[in-house]
């Protein structure tokens, strides 16, 4: 005897077009209206099966029950039916329609997806939604208004008890639980589109892109929407399939298909260090004060040094609908009390490693937290497949490490000198193995943040408090995520890249980052005096937080000052090693002449402090090898093209006062232009000589 429960499908027929339920009935099909969605859901249809047109909506007035003046979900059923044939296209089921006249309206429990895919016996509620739909059998409305997430809003005094009991909360081991989680927009509808957008499957990368078009996170940065996207998949509610993509998972999809949010609940209370916790300590205390509640957290989990996890937490609580809060005060909700019940008699709480005694400014306390060696970073230096094309030596790696890691409050560090001598790479790849070693997600816990000359101020770093707003609003800008991040988790190491960060100055948009780092004090994040969009005030200085920055000097960029250059450890990239970094190259990619041609120009460029970095001789070897590639094998067109290169990439570089260094540098480089028959090229430098001699200045864009 089978024990298969029955499928039934309830699917909406509106399109951009219009409503299709008509056609639909007068076909006898129904017809998935997307391209790229669902396409597994309507494969996954039977013959046999149960199917219903339905629409959802919001309604406040001519409800059968008191809904006390708050919106209700409504649910109209228009058609039942069986499908008789799927065409297998995931766009087309074949379907023997009945219409339901008068329509008939459900509420509380109701989806507003294209398909809700329901089960039978899965939960009292989809059963009694089944046998409305499909057996005519009406709908107990106090029943559901009295089940634990709608008795706050809607319930009767009558007590009606759902047939169900809690499930069974199995909390993870404390260690392996994730230590807070920050806030989202939407919170569970915000979840159920993130997860929405994988429905099909969606590579990682679109992922951002596409959430970034939806209803909730049009305002969050790609990073963000990346961390979105880790949790999802940390929280078990994405999976990867075959092809590279992410789909939901079965938790995903059985989240998607139910309008309560129970299984999210579920799953967060069991894997998320605190919620356990809120819901014990507001059950011992039925009222509890915010900031008292706060307090209690930090003290089960003494590394949580701030208040911004604990808020993140409450705000997540709210959201779920486990908790009231009025006054600055807390209460659990019925549906939170529902699930306060099912927790087990001992909640776990992680082992900490021992508390050190208060630090004093005369004396330095111990590192708590165990960094990766520079030992293991110099290996991954050594062999890691994305550094070939750089040319660090062992000098600069040691000295990068060494700087931040010798003072445990100031992690701070300068990299100046010319352009595109890999600067950038270095902080960059530097922290992406860093990451890698800890155990954390490079992506999650680095921020590279280009500084623009318009800031004034830390708001283009951190974000803004926007006043236009009836309710203060915080603007979140890139550095801020970092920040935060590194407040919550102070065992987990975070960077802050600030890349041309002279291009305005800093001792205006970083100053509270100075003096933070001097004093070891609070970094002020906002002039707000409570939280906002839960960014709090201000949070003690993050000794996990690694701030490196990249400076050109040149006459567009600012100086710094001697605030700035005390707080750092500051080191100069002019050397060049283009012998080593043609021999990096892949053998294709040699070229023995033109190799030969840059190192002799660097050569006499570099007494004059106007030689040129890495990218400019990888961006010549580029241009030069796509002759051959493009057919262009004749080697007088080959030489007008490297003399090209030559005039468009290192020419420019070349201006400044008349001096013996200059007019020699100009003469030397203009008899090596003239050995490789860069006519161009020689012809530019001789104008350029003879304009130093009449004006005592020259320059390339004269």
């Amino acid at each position: 005897m089978s024990t298969e429960k029955r499928t039934y499908w309830f699917v909406g027929a509106a399109w951009s077009k219009g409503d299709q339920a008509d056609r639909f009935l007068s076909e006898g099909i129904w017809e998935n209206g997307y391209d790229d969605k669902y396409t597994d859901h309507v494969k996954a249809m039977k013959p046999g099966e149960r199917i219903a047109i339905k629409a959802s909506y919001t309604r406040k007035r001519d409800l059968p029950f008191d809904n006390r003046g708050r919106p209700v979900s409504v649910m109209s059923i228009k058609a039942v039916g069986t499908i008789t044939a799927n065409d297998g296209n995931g766009k087309t089921v074949q379907v023997d329609w009945t219409p339901v006249d008068p329509i008939r309206e459900w509420y509380f429990y109701t989806y507003q997806g294209t398909i809700w895919k329901v089960v039978e016996g899965s939960s009292w509620m989809a059963d009694a939604l089944i046998a409305f739909t499909f057996d005519g059998k009406g709908q107990n409305c106090a029943q559901f208004r009295n089940e634990p997430y709608w008795k706050d809003r809607y319930g009767s005094d009558e007590e009606l008890d759902a047939d169900e009991a809690p499930p069974v909360l199995d909390l993870w081991p404390a260690n392996k639980q994730f230590k807070g989680i920050a806030a989202t927009n939407g919170y569970v509808d915000g979840y159920r589109e993130a997860i929405g957008m994988t429905i099909g499957g969606i590579d990682k990368e679109e992922f951002a892109e596409v959430l970034r078009n939806g209803d909730f996170f049009s305002q969050y940065t790609p990073q963000s929407c990346r961390s979105i996207f880790s949790i999802l998949k940390r929280l078990g509610l994405i999976e990867h399939r075959g092809g590279g993509l992410w789909h939901p998972s079965e938790l995903g999809e059985q989240f998607l298909e139910s309008e309560l949010p129970d299984l999210l609940v579920k799953r967060m209370v069991e894997s998320v260090f605190g919620f356990a916790h809120i819901l014990r300590l507001l059950e011992q205390q039925p009222v509890m004060a915010k900031k008292a509640l706060h307090e209690d957290l930090r003290k089960i989990y003494p590394q949580w040094t701030t208040d911004f996890a604990p808020s993140s937490l409450g705000a997540w609580a709210k959201g779920l609908g486990l908790i009231n809060e009025e006054d600055k005060e807390y209460s659990l909700t019925d549906y939170g009390r529902y699930w306060a019940s099912a927790l087990p008699e001992s909640i776990p709480t992680p082992s900490l490693p021992v508390q050190q005694p208060p630090r004093h400014v005369e004396e330095e306390e111990e590192e708590a937290v165990s960094w990766p060696s520079l030992q293991d970073i110099a290996e991954r230096f050594a062999t890691d497949p994305e550094l070939k094309k750089y040319v660090f030596s062992e000098n600069q790696l040691n000295s990068l490490h060494l700087a931040w890691h010798c003072l445990d409050k100031k992690r701070f560090v300068i990299l100046s000198g010319l352009s595109g001598t890999g600067k950038t790479a270095l902080l960059r790849h530097y922290a992406r193995m860093y990451c890698d070693l800890a155990g954390v997600d490079p992506e999650e816990h680095m921020a590279v943040v280009a500084v623009s000359p318009d800031w004034r101020d830390p708001s283009g770093l951190l974000g803004y408090l926007n006043a236009l707003h009836a309710d203060p609003t915080f603007q979140a800008e890139p550095g801020l995520r970092v920040v935060l991040g590194a407040a919550q988790h102070p065992d987990q190491p975070y960077f802050l890249i600030l890349d041309e960060m002279n291009m305005a100055r800093v001792e205006r948009y970083f100053a509270p980052f100075l003096s933070a780092m001097e004093i070891d004090g609070a970094l002020s994040l906002h002039a707000n005096e409570d939280y906002v969009n839960d960014v709090p005030p201000s949070i003690p200085w993050p000794r996990n937080l690694f701030v490196g920055g990249t400076v050109n000097m040149d006459e567009t960029t600012h100086p710094f000052s001697d605030k700035v250059l005390d707080r750092a450890f500051t080191f100069e990239f002019w050397d060049v090693e283009l012998e080593g970094f043609f021999d990096r190259q892949p053998p294709e990619r040699r070229m023995p002449e033109v190799e030969k041609l840059l190192i002799a120009l660097q050569g006499e460029l570099k007494a004059i402090r106007r030689h040129f970095g890495y990218r400019v001789a990888d961006e010549m070897l580029a241009f030069v090898g796509s002759c051959a590639n493009n057919g262009l094998t004749d080697q007088s067109v080959a030489t007008e093209l490297l003399d090209q290169a030559v005039f468009s990439k290192i020419l420019p570089r070349l201006r400044g006062e008349e001096s013996p260094s200059l007019l020699n540098a100009l003469g030397n480089v203009r008899h090596i232009c003239q050995e490789n028959g860069l006519t161009k090229s020689a012809a530019k430098i001789e104008s350029m000589t003879e304009q130093l001699s009449a004006t005592g200045v020259t320059r390339f864009w004269a």
